[in-house]
C-alpha cells in the first residue's frame, strides 16, 4: 500500500516546464493579427511610394531640362535669326544708298553740256541696270525722257559739232535700249531660253515726240508703248516684234520705209493719223485686239498681207495708195468709211467675218476683191469705183448695198455668189463713147438701163434668175 507521501506523487513529471515553453512557442507560432501585418507592412509602401515620387520628379526635372533647352535652342535661333536680318537690312540699305549715289550721279553726268560725260552717264545707267535689276524700268525712264527732249539731227553739210556730238550721244540710247528690250531668245526643244542675261523683261516705254535716229527695233519686247508723235528718221524696222500692252503711234511720222511684219500687238493698236512717207508692210502681222488706223496716211503704199485682226479694224478716212490686203483676216467689225484709195486697193481672199463697211470709200483705180469672203453684213454704199472693180468668185453670205454707188469702168461680179439680198438701189455706171456700158457682168436680178447724162442707172430685171453671178 503506498504511503501518502507516494499517493500525493504522480506518477510522471514535466521534463521542462510549460511557461518555460511559452516563449519559444510564441516564437515559433504565427501571428495573424490584421493591424499588426499593416504596421509591418507599412514601411516598405512608404519606401515604395518615396520612389515613385522620386521618379516623377527625376522625370519632371527630365522634361523641364528638355524645355528649358529647346526654349534655349529657340531664343538662340531667334537671336540668330533677328542678327541675320539687320545684317541683311543693314547691307540692303547700304546696296539702296551705293545705287542712289551712282544713279544721281549718271543723271547729273546727262546734264552736263560736254557729250562725253553724257555718254558716260548713259554707260553708267546701263551698267545700274545690267545690276540692279528692280531699277531697270526708272533708267529707261530716264533714258526715254532724255531722248524726248526736241532735236534736230544735222545735214550732211551742217558745220556744228556740237550737234554731230549729240547726234553720237543719241545713237548710243537708242542702241542702250535696243540692246535690253530687244529679245533675242530662241527656242529650244520647244521651249524659249535667254541667249544671254541681257534682256530687260516687262519693260513700258514713252518715247512720245522723240525723233529717233536708227531704226532697227526688230524682236522688240515690252509691255505698254508710247510712240505718240515720234519721228523716225531712217528705214525702221519692228519686225518679230511683240507689243504685251498698248501700243500708240499716233500722229507718229515715219519718213522712210517701216516694216512690222510678224509683229504681235497683244493690246489695242493705235496709228491714228500717222504718216507712211515710203512703203510699210504689216505682213502675217497679229492683232489681237482693235487696229485704228484712222486718218492715217500712207503715201508709199501698204502691205496687209497675211495679217490677222482679232478685233476691230478702223481705215477710216486714211489715205492709202497701192495697198494689199491678200488672204488678211477680219475677225471684227471692218470700217473703210471715207477711206481714200490713190492707187489700186487689192483684197484677194480676203476674209470678212463681221461686218464690212466701205461707205462714202474712194478707189480712184483699180479695186480687186477677187474670192474674198464675206460673212456678214457688206455696205459698198456711195462707194466711188474710179477703175475697173473686180469681184471675181467673191461669196457674200449676207446682205450686201451697192446703193448709189458710181462704176465709172467695168465691173465684174462673174461667179459671185449671193446668199442673201443684194441692192443696187440708185447706183450708176459710166457709158462709154459708143453708148454702152462698160462692164462684164453684173449680179443676178439686176440690169443697167442707159440715160441721157452719161449714165446708166441699175434696175431690177424682170425676171431673177438666181443669185449667182
Amino acid at each position: 500500500m503506498p504511503t501518502p507521501a507516494t499517493t500525493l506523487r504522480p506518477r510522471w513529471r514535466f521534463r521542462h516546464h510549460p511557461l518555460k515553453q511559452l516563449p519559444q512557442l510564441v516564437r515559433h507560432q504565427p501571428f495573424n493579427d490584421p493591424y499588426h501585418d499593416r504596421q509591418l507592412n507599412q514601411p516598405n509602401e512608404m519606401k515604395s511610394n518615396k520612389q515613385q515620387q522620386i521618379e516623377v520628379v527625376r522625370t519632371a526635372l527630365a522634361a523641364g531640362a528638355g524645355v528649358g533647352a529647346a526654349i534655349t535652342v529657340l531664343l538662340t535661333f531667334r537671336r540668330q535669326q533677328h542678327h541675320e536680318e539687320a545684317t541683311e537690312r543693314t547691307d540692303y540699305d547700304a546696296s539702296e544708298r551705293r545705287i542712289t549715289e551712282l544713279y544721281t550721279k549718271a543723271v547729273e553726268q546727262l546734264g552736263s553740256d560736254q557729250a562725253p560725260v553724257r555718254l558716260g552717264g548713259l554707260h553708267a545707267l546701263e551698267r545700274l541696270g545690267q545690276s540692279a535689276a528692280a531699277h531697270r524700268q526708272t533708267i529707261v525712264d530716264v533714258i526715254c525722257a532724255y531722248l524726248r527732249m526736241p532735236y534736230t539731227p544735222p545735214a550732211e553739210s551742217d558745220p556744228n559739232n556740237e550737234r554731230r556730238q549729240e547726234l553720237q550721244v543719241r545713237k548710243t540710247a537708242e542702241r542702250i535700249l535696243r540692246l535690253h528690250l530687244c529679245d533675242s531668245r530662241l527656242p529650244v526643244d520647244g521651249e524659249t531660253v535667254a541667249a544671254d542675261n541681257k534682256f530687260w523683261d516687262g519693260i513700258r516705254v514713252d518715247l512720245s515726240h522723240a525723233t529717233l535716229l536708227a531704226g532697227d527695233f526688230s524682236k522688240l519686247h515690252v509691255g505698254e508703248a508710247d510712240f505718240t508723235y515720234a519721228t523716225f528718221t531712217s528705214a525702221t524696222s519692228f519686225e518679230g516684234a511683240a507689243f504685251t500692252r498698248k501700243v500708240s503711234f499716233e500722229g507718229a511720222e515715219f519718213i522712210r520705209r517701216a516694216s512690222f511684219s510678224h509683229t504681235t500687238f497683244y493690246g489695242n493698236a493705235t496709228f491714228d493719223g500717222a504718216v507712211f512717207t515710203d512703203c510699210v508692210d504689216f505682213l502675217r502681222a497679229g492683232f489681237t485686239l482693235d487696229a485704228s488706223f484712222r486718218k492715217a496716211t500712207f503715201t508709199g503704199g501698204l502691205i496687209f498681207d497675211q495679217a490677222t485682226v482679232a478685233g476691230d479694224a478702223w481705215f477710216r478716212d486714211a489715205t492709202l495708195a497701192r495697198s494689199s490686203f491678200g488672204d488678211t483676216k477680219f475677225l471684227g467689225l471692218v470700217r473703210f468709211e471715207s477711206t481714200m484709195f490713190t492707187d489700186d486697193a487689192w483684197f484677194r481672199e480676203a476674209k470678212f467675218a463681221d461686218e464690212a463697211r466701205f461707205s462714202n470709200a474712194v478707189f480712184t483705180k483699180h479695186a480687186r476683191f477677187p474670192d474674198a469672203r464675206f460673212k456678214g453684213k457688206a455696205s459698198f454704199d456711195k462707194v466711188t469705183f474710179g477703175g475697173n472693180s473686180d469681184f471675181f468668185r467673191s461669196q457674200f453670205a449676207s446682205a450686201v448695198k451697192f446703193t448709189d454707188a458710181r462704176f465709172k469702168e467695168s465691173a465684174t461680179f462673174h461667179s459671185a455668189r449671193f446668199a442673201k439680198d443684194v441692192s443696187f438701189h440708185g447706183a450708176k455706171a459710166l457709158m462709154t463713147m459708143s453708148g454702152g456700158v462698160a462692164t462684164c457682168s453684173w449680179p443676178s436680178g439686176w440690169e443697167v438701163e442707159p440715160t441721157a447724162d452719161g449714165w446708166a442707172t441699175f434696175r431690177e430685171a424682170e425676171t431673177t434668175v438666181g443669185r449667182g453671178g
